[in-house]
């Protein structure tokens, strides 16, 4: 018997987010910038600006001014709320950088050194609510920039990209570039009607998620501490409430022209799908006529992110998920985090439907996002079926085979 390996690995092309796959097989004395800057005060709960060099601080208790290059430990919160974000671990304090974003200053956040920031736990950000940030990539690390401590909430960047996400996709679907300025606010009311508002467009893709995110950290400090990113983060606001259409465009403008943002248009260039080998489709549903083949002898049919002990036709899927793959099977799969029920999809009412349901409601993923399934097979010719779904947007993926 001849043994060879298959190898897949999956890259982010064009957009991406967390893939589904299921495959077969107290604060020192100082002068500090006043409040009023801002053209908005009603209901200011946070404002964090690395562009007012009094803020930062190289400790934690802020008595040590931060200077250019000088880790930062800590950062005044300008509201008068004293919501401060601090980082205690001199390994993960983000640097100020004075000409991170748009030529000014900024905290710029390291992937690499898993750096990232507390924000006061006297903040429990709860719904109505609006968020602003200005931040971008600076580096391959493509994480997260703002996110919640307590639940699967997130505003800023995340994946590569612009992002909103509140226990369910606000938006994700235009991908980031390495330098490029993004200023994002997002709304939300108890409930839902949640809003995403990003460099002059509105790309709410979904008003329905309704996640209170309770405490905040940046990059490291959250739900998800391994989403690192390479980023900068200049200024940080939220209120208490959900301003009116008249105060959103005011601090849109004022955020646009202070950090000379480039405002985005409407139009999203089509995906460009290049198939060396194989085909793409669309399936309906686990039943013969349905976009997908679960006849004959499977050598490997894998949930990837669990449980298995699903069939769907003659597929019997294995649980791939990281702490429920078979080490026996010799296959490994590279991915770092996992959500068993994250898909809710809907095909039908016959058994194998029903089934493929359940296979491809879980997810795992990376940050950077990729992917790699290694197959121990024997030499010969095989049929290889990847299935793929979300509820949200486009993505685009590189996909190889090596075999």
């Amino acid at each position: 018997m001849i043994l060879k390996r298959l190898r897949l690995s999956f890259a982010r092309r064009i957009r991406w987010t967390p893939l589904l796959l299921s495959a077969c097989f107290t604060v020192c004395p100082g002068t500090f910038a006043e409040a009023q800057d801002l053209p908005v005060m009603d209901g200011l709960l946070l404002w964090l600006d690395a562009t007012d060099s009094s803020t930062l601080f190289q400790d934690d208790a802020l008595t040590v001014p931060a200077l250019a290059g000088d880790p930062i430990g800590g950062w005044f919160d300008k509201s008068g709320n004293e919501f401060h974000a601090t980082q205690p671990l001199d390994e993960a304090r983000p640097t100020y950088d004075m000409t991170g974003i748009s030529g000014l200053p900024a905290v710029s956040l390291s992937g690499s050194e898993a750096s990232g920031m507390f924000i006061s736990d006297d903040l429990q950000l709860l719904r109505p609510y609006t968020v602003f940030i200005v931040n971008q990539y600076d580096g391959p690390i493509h994480g997260r920039t703002l996110q919640s401590q307590d639940i699967n909430w997130l505003h800023g960047l995340w994946g590569g990209n612009p992002a909103h996400y509140a226990e369910g996709w606000v938006s994700i679907n235009r991908l980031a570039e390495d330098g490029v300025v993004y200023v994002e606010d997002a709304t939300g009311q108890p409930g839902g009607d949640s809003t995403f508002f990003i460099n002059g467009i509105d790309r709410t893709v979904s008003s329905a998620p309704a996640g209170e995110p309770g405490r905040l950290g940046l990059a490291s400090v959250g739900m998800f501490p391994g989403e690192v990113s390479d980023a900068d983060v200049a200024e940080i606001v939220i209120y208490d409430r959900v301003l009116d259409d008249s105060q959103l465009s005011t601090m849109r403008e004022f955020f646009y022209d202070k950090y000379t943002v480039t405002r985005l248009d409407e139009t999203i260039e089509s995906p460009l799908n290049t198939v060396l080998s194989g085909e793409i489709g669309a399936f309906t549903g686990g039943d013969p006529d349905d976009g997908l083949d679960f006849s004959g002898n499977f050598v490997y049919a894998f949930d990837v992110g669990g449980p298995g002990g699903t069939s769907v036709g003659d597929a019997n899927f294995e649980d791939g998920s990281e702490l429920g793959l078979d080490p026996g099977t010799g296959v490994f799969i590279t991915d770092a985090n996992e959500i068993d029920a994250w898909h809710v999809p809907e095909y039908g009412d016959s058994v194998d439907d029903d089934a493929l349901e359940f296979v491809m409601q879980s997810i795992r993923w990376n940050t950077p996002p990729g992917l790699e399934i290694d197959l121990p097979v024997e030499d010969g010719l095989y049929q290889l079926q990847l299935m793929f779904a979300e509820n949200c947007c486009e993505r685009g993926f590189d996909i190889s085979v090596e075999g």
